[in-house]
């Protein structure tokens, strides 16, 4: 099922949505670290000297900063402070054994080129920018946002488990979602609760057995 469609209070039958707020633009980042998890030799967040751990690089410097991870395999669950943007380069995997959240973040952060496997996905609290992110092996769910204003652009949401929710949105969150992807048993593709709006454009759902659930219903078509 293919959807190009704009959903503000739940859904209005356009691509272009009349009242909705622009998604916010990343926050302004302005430090760089790097993070290597095959470097052997202890290092300073260098481009040429980079850290292993991602917390080492998180701790490393106060304010907004913006975390380069090379390749490799990265253990969590990872709590990010707002100003934060995590920039993978090649195959870079954020994944958790647990039950909590792979990477959350209560206020506005930015995820780019970047795979997150198991624990429970993404939670986001006041919004974030996604930017080909791909989440898999959540469960209950594979990526939440419970406020503000967040703006995804090719993100794909893969199911490991039946009974598993892809997006879910809560309170006053207002999530646009371009080139999107959700993939697989999902129960529910996506879920919009109360006053959360959602605004799809050109995405893509196949497998979900309800592809969205809707708690308030009002469709408007625009000229």
């Amino acid at each position: 099922m293919r959807v190009s469609r704009c959903l503000p209070a739940l859904l209005a039958l356009s691509s272009s949505c009349v009242g909705v707020p622009l998604p916010a633009a990343a926050p302004p980042l302005q430090e760089e670290v790097w993070v290597d998890a095959s470097t052997v030799e202890p290092g300073d967040g260098s481009l040429a000297h980079p850290w292993k751990e991602l917390p080492d690089a998180l701790k490393s410097r106060p304010g907004p900063l913006r975390v380069h991870l090379r390749a490799g395999l990265y253990r969590g669950p990872f709590t990010l402070d707002p100003g934060v943007a995590l920039v993978g380069h090649g195959l870079a995997v954020l994944y958790a054994e647990g039950p909590e959240p792979v990477v959350s973040a209560p206020g506005p952060v930015s995820l780019e080129h970047l795979t997150l496997q198991g624990g429970a996905g993404a939670q986001f609290g006041q919004g974030a920018h996604l930017l080909q992110v791909e989440i898999s092996g959540a469960k209950p769910v594979s990526l939440r946002v419970s406020g503000g204003t967040s703006d995804f652009e090719g993100v794909t949401l893969s199911a490991s488990f039946s009974e598993t929710v892809g997006l879910q949105l809560e309170g006053g969150a207002f999530v646009r979602c371009a080139h999107c992807s959700v993939q697989g048993p999902f129960r529910r593709g996506a879920t919009v609760d109360g006053e959360a709006r959602l605004q799809l454009e050109d995405s893509q759902m196949n497998g979900p057995v309800t592809g969205l659930q809707l708690g308030f219903f009002v469709a408007r078509r625009t000229a």
